[in-house]
C-alpha cells in the first residue's frame, strides 16, 4: 500500500462530513430561530466547502 494511500482515503469524508456538520448546524439555527430556510443553505454551503477542501487537499504535493 502507498505511504499517501491514507491521505486519499480520507478524501471520500471530506464531502460528506462536511455536509452533515453544515447541515445539523442549520437545522440547530432553524430550531433556534424558529425559520425554515437555514437548512437547505447550510447544506448547500456544507456541499461547496467540502469541494473546496477536497480540491485543497487533492493539489498538495506529497
Amino acid at each position: 500500500m502507498s505511504p499517501n494511500a491514507g491521505r486519499f482515503l480520507s478524501l471520500g469524508f471530506l464531502i460528506p462530513a462536511a455536509i452533515v456538520v453544515s447541515y445539523a448546524i442549520g437545522y440547530g439555527l432553524d430550531h433556534v430561530f424558529g425559520t425554515r430556510f437555514l437548512s437547505p443553505v447550510f447544506l448547500i454551503a456544507g456541499a461547496i466547502g467540502g469541494l473546496f477542501a477536497m480540491v485543497r487537499e487533492a493539489q498538495k504535493k506529497p
